[in-house]
């Protein structure tokens, strides 16, 4: 079963026409996709595949500077 995520940007930081899509690819990895819907020219679309011992250690990193914010 494939599971895609998708988010998008906030009107505050002027990011909302920006998309996030995570995923799990064919080569079992985790591809993290970022793109500007609202662009019309070039290369709109960036990305990064991370293996499995990465995504895990960026997960813990966005879960340790979700904390930090909350401590504010």
């Amino acid at each position: 079963m494939a599971i895609k995520l998708s988010f998008q940007g906030i009107e505050k930081s002027e990011t909302q026409y920006h998309e996030l899509e995570c995923y799990r690819n064919i080569n079992e990895n985790i591809l993290i996709l970022i793109k500007d819907t609202k662009c019309d020219y070039g290369d709109c679309k960036k990305w990064i595949e991370l293996d499995k011992y990465t995504a895990i250690k960026l997960s813990r990193e966005l879960r340790k500077q979700i904390a930090a914010i909350e401590e504010l």
